[in-house]
């Protein structure tokens, strides 16, 4: 028993190195080694044989230990840019100074405005329109309004814009259970997770895993730039990497993670109304929100409305 379980471990041991060694660390490292061959006056296949010349030289024992902390270099690298990426991540989301990240967030604030005062102007000629016969632009505007509907979806309230893309997308994952449903995701949120089926959680945290590791490749990206004192072609791909992480692989990572969320809140808030003694609110409209807000206050500050209580099951 004892030997199987070691294997077991040795073999996930072993996953866990691959998996650190052939990351995008390797491939920075080895952008770093194809710049400094690329600054050296002569040709690379010159360059290459006389570094194989001078490895070969070297006693065996010199030539693993160089291996050996060549290997020590890409894992510790690895773990240094993981631990960096909770600090990278609220950084690429727009956590900046106060003062930075309003004025910065202000564009944002305008595009909302304008949004908004279109949507409730094509709104209000739809609504006036409805009742009259003659209305051949109607489904171009019901398009619009959609359309607009659809971005404005994606931005969380005025005073809650964040000065990035990623921020507002983030932002918008936080704020959606609270706006639809009075539920505080920061506070619900734990209590929701024990309360969902493995594979919904497999699809969140593989969600949030991509956003993690987009930010991680956007740091690499980053990183390579310090390679192109040596190769003036280090820049392009730095930026190239880094652009690519965030509007390619970071938001629609995010995008993708806020769906599951909205839709695990959707699907599953009245089993936490359950789980904790409470019965399920009758109006899904206006009292659903007052409970929730009510519910968000019981879990986080331990205190319940006279509204709450009269939900309470166990007190009937």
């Amino acid at each position: 028993m004892l030997t199987k379980f070691w294997e077991t471990f040795a073999g996930k041991l072993a996953e866990q190195w691959t998996a650190r060694l052939f990351s995008p660390a390797l491939a920075f490292w080895a952008g770093g080694f194809l710049a400094w061959i690329y600054s050296k006056p002569s040709t690379w296949a010159q360059t290459i044989t006389e570094f194989g010349a001078v490895v070969t030289r070297l006693p065996a024992a010199t030539q693993i230990a160089a291996l050996l902390g060549a290997l020590l270099v890409l894992a510790g690298s690895t773990i240094i840019v993981e631990r960096l990426t909770p600090t990278l991540l609220r950084l690429l989301q727009g956590y900046w100074p106060d003062f930075l990240r309003w004025r910065l967030a202000s564009r944002h604030r305008r595009r909302h405005y304008a949004l908004e005062i279109k949507y409730q102007g094509l709104a209000e000629r739809r609504f006036a329109q409805s009742g009259s016969d003659d209305g051949p632009g109607l489904g171009a505007d019901d398009e619009e309004i959609e359309k607009l509907g659809e971005e404005l979806r994606k931005l969380p309230l005025p005073h809650r814009l964040m000065p990035t893309r990623l921020g507002n997308t983030l932002r918008m994952v936080e704020d959606r259970p609270r706006l639809m449903f009075g539920l505080a995701s920061d506070v619900c949120w734990p209590y929701l997770w024990l309360l969902i089926d493995t594979d919904t959680r497999a699809q969140i945290t593989e969600a949030r895993d991509k956003i993690d590791r987009a930010a991680q490749s956007w740091l690499w990206g980053f990183l390579f730039l310090a390679w192109t004192p040596w190769a003036w072609w280090a820049a392009p791909v730095a930026l190239l990497v880094m652009s690519s992480s965030y509007w390619l692989s970071a938001i629609s990572a995010a995008e993708t993670y806020g769906t599951l969320m909205e839709a695990a809140f959707a699907l599953n808030r009245f089993k936490l109304y359950g789980a904790l003694g409470f019965r399920v609110p009758e109006d899904p409209v206006h009292a659903e929100f007052r409970t929730g807000k009510a519910l968000s206050m019981y879990l986080g500050q331990g205190y319940a409305t006279e509204e709450l209580r009269r939900l309470w099951i166990f007190g009937e």
